[in-house]
């Protein structure tokens, strides 16, 4: 999972020296990153270009062949010594699996200092600007401010300690082995609502708790997923996804809601006494860790291959401008198949679609200013959502909001990833399907079960797996409609905003529960 969540965020949010401009405020700007040229690529477009015209003299198809065959080394060179002027980069020369030759550009690296360690942790996106709510939280706690500047200043800090979080955990897994860096991933990647559930089970505030961990589920499954769909339907008429991938996620989250299903109607239909929906609860919470396991290794070893199977690539609707360039483009491959019909070989250009530059992300951080980011990160981000969860009672006093809602949909805001909507409108669907459907089977197979062995250890006797009726209806029947959705394994943007709808629905409800 971490190497699927490294790649999205790599394909939403790194902005190389390469990279065109982008207002985007979350983006990271990442100047240790290497490109590697699609050498074969560029021929075959250059080559499909210009058969149309170098070749017309040519009488016979096979001397045209040899021609091809002779002018790939000197077509290779002359793009990458074009290429090169341009970026500034270095190239050698070098030989594919064929002994032809190819050009491969070798990025120069500004070395790992201290000033460079800095600007990564600190200014390398302008979301980090709110780095200033960290302090402030503190200023508000200890001065005794109302409970709603404590709570809203302190859930604004939360935010830049995440993204610091996890830079931190991505550098930290570039240096360490697939197993650790699965580990890690598992770990941090739902910090904040692991954080946050430990202080809640912490001041046994067990129902905001139970409701929260439903709204963090929700959130991905409804609405991050629907924006996701939708977001990435606009501009294109639709969009394929590993349709065999999703299902399984969704069979796990059948299970998932099975766990809740049970308790809650042993006790509201089969009268079971609560000592016995307390056991009930810690063994199924086991069984669901076991599960979460065998998921993993079905993931990462045995299956691995089939969440590595690429999907339908959709082409962006016409928006009717020509770009630049590409009225002669068309003309030349108008001549080009003329002269292939004239029994002049043709090579079809290769459709480039965005993003196709394989990329190789380098550390820019030492390990060990890794691990002290890693650690302080995590500290800051736990007074904050220490600060933010001891005020929630004086909130609901303060503003008369309903605890359900405040649980179900405002806390797991933090936990939304703003990587899948991205990465949907770059028509990276399965990325999108891995962090949100993903990470709603890690919350209900690994954190779920986590703190309800937590609380067993802690003495909570109250934090089952019993959730309550209302929590429990609303996310099964929402697993119901993302499993028929899911089913044929395409989406556009009416089904994103028919998950949206639903999400919409769920949040006025929980509005008025009191």
């Amino acid at each position: 999972m971490h190497s699927i969540r490294a790649q999205a965020r790599r394909a939403a949010w790194d902005t190389g020296p390469l990279a065109s401009s982008s207002y985007n405020p979350f983006a990271r700007s990442r100047s240790n990153q290497s490109n590697f040229v699609d050498t074969e690529a560029a021929q075959e477009s250059e080559l499909g270009v210009n058969s149309g015209n170098e070749h017309l003299p040519q009488r016979h198809p096979k001397d045209s062949h040899e021609a091809i065959e002779t002018s790939e080394g000197a077509l290779c060179t002359a793009a990458s010594e074009q290429k090169a002027s341009e970026t500034g980069s270095v190239t050698a020369p070098s030989k594919d699996s064929r002994g032809e030759v190819s050009r491969r550009r070798r990025d120069q690296f500004p070395p790992i200092t201290a000033t460079s360690q800095l600007k990564t942790i600190f200014f390398n996106s302008w979301a980090h600007t709110l780095l200033l709510f960290i302090p402030a939280g503190f200023v508000v706690q200890y001065t005794h401010r109302n409970f709603i500047s404590i709570f809203c200043v302190n859930f604004i800090a939360m935010i830049p300690s995440i993204m610091i979080l996890s830079m931190a955990v991505d550098e930290v897994i570039l240096r360490v082995g697939e197993t650790i860096g699965a580990l890690l991933s598992a770990t941090f990647s739902n910090a904040a609502l692991l954080i946050t559930s430990i202080l809640l089970l912490r001041s046994r505030q067990v129902t905001i708790l139970q409701v929260s961990l439903i709204g963090a589920i929700l959130s991905n499954l409804l609405l991050m997923t629907g924006l996701g769909f939708f977001l990435g339907g606009l501009n294109r008429i639709e969009q394929f996804f590993n349709v065999t991938v999703a299902q399984s996620i969704s069979e796990m989250l059948l299970l998932a809601v099975l766990s809740l299903v049970v308790p809650t109607a042993a006790q509201a239909l089969a009268g079971t006494d609560t000592a016995g929906i307390v056991r009930q609860s810690r063994g199924t919470s086991v069984v669901l860790l076991f599960t979460y396991g065998l998921y993993l290794f079905f993931q990462l070893k045995s299956h691995a291959e089939l969440y590595n199977m690429p999907s339908q690539k959709v082409a962006k609707r016409n928006s009717g401008k020509v770009k630049e360039g590409e009225a002669l483009r068309r003309i030349a491959m108008v001549g080009a198949s003329t002269a292939a019909s004239s029994g002049i070989p043709y090579v079809q250009p290769r459709i480039q679609w965005d993003d196709e530059e394989d990329e190789v992300e380098i550390p820019e951080l030492t390990i060990w200013v890794a691990l002290a980011t890693l650690v302080v990160s995590t500290t800051t981000l736990t007074f904050n959502t220490l600060f933010a969860t001891d005020s929630i009672n004086g909130l609901l006093q303060e503003v008369h909001i309903s605890e359900t809602f405040l649980a179900l949909v405002i806390l797991p805001l933090l936990g939304n990833d703003p990587t899948t909507l991205v990465v949907a409108v770059k028509d990276k669907l399965d990325l999108t399907i891995a962090l949100t459907l993903g990470k709603c089977v890690q919350t209900a197979l690994l954190v779920v079960p986590f703190i309800v062995i937590l609380g067993w250890i802690m003495g909570v006797d109250t934090m089952t797996l019993n959730f309550g009726s209302f929590e429990t209806v609303i996310m099964f029947a929402s697993i119901i409609v993302v499993n028929y959705i899911i089913q044929d394994g395409k989406s556009n943007w009416l089904v994103g905003a028919l998950l949206i709808s639903a999400y919409v629905i769920v949040s006025i409800a929980a509005f008025f529960i009191h």
